[in-house]
């Protein structure tokens, strides 16, 4: 009775040994065993870690929970945000993701103008200011930080050069950021002064020219 028992009892947690083999022999390979993928990104950074380490987690549990994959691309959206890192989001270009991953990793007033192509007509902002884009052509200065001449060149001006803007290096590095993303030419970010917008001109640029590549 007694081994008929411990067989029985063997049968049921037999796949329970395995399951937790499984999760050491992970653990032994060099995976990341977690579920909290918010966890993992702070550990990372913390230790000084790479973002692609993101890609090592590992579930053993059944869940109910978002997928592996999504749990590794949380990661690294995380990852980016804590170190405002751009390169971090390139793991996740060209999808919607990514461009998410890129806007989250960006540094607070890194960018003096912003500007939503949502409305019609466009709108131009600096901060909580914003104007139109035809106001914007009708008196350039509408707005603070010469956000309404950046926006002059880049959508009213046939020439797009970005030179009139050269002696303020915050504008001249936007200007030729989003010169780069719409023309989607690399070669542009290079002349960016601030690494940071730079990293992000490069990752950016990039993904656009897979998107059209994939298209």
């Amino acid at each position: 009775m007694k081994r008929t028992l411990l067989l029985i009892t063997g049968i049921i947690l037999s796949p329970l040994w395995l399951y937790l083999l499984y999760g050491f022999v992970l653990v032994l390979a060099g995976y990341e065993v977690t579920s909290d993928e918010t966890a993992l990104a702070e550990k990372l950074v913390q230790g000084g870690r790479p973002a692609k380490d993101c890609l090592l987690l590992r579930t053993i549990d059944l869940g109910p929970r978002p997928t592996t994959q999504e749990l590794k691309a949380s990661c690294i959206h995380r990852y980016a945000e804590l170190t405002k890192d751009p390169t971090a989001c390139e793991l996740l270009m060209p999808s919607d993701y990514g461009w998410s991953c890129l806007g989250a990793a960006m540094k607070p007033n890194s960018r003096l103008c912003w500007f939503n192509f949502s409305p019609d007509p466009a709108e131009v902002g600096s901060g909580d200011m914003r104007v139109t884009l035809p106001e914007c052509a009708q008196n350039p200065s509408a707005l603070p930080g010469r956000c309404c001449e950046l926006a002059g060149i880049l959508y009213l001006d046939t020439e797009q050069n970005c030179n009139s803007v050269k002696d303020s290096p915050i504008v001249y590095d936007q200007c030729l950021e989003l010169l780069a993303r719409s023309q989607r030419n690399i070669t542009l970010c290079t002349d960016i002064s601030s690494d940071h917008i730079r990293s992000a001109c490069e990752v950016a640029v990039k993904a656009l020219q897979a998107s059209s590549d994939n298209k």
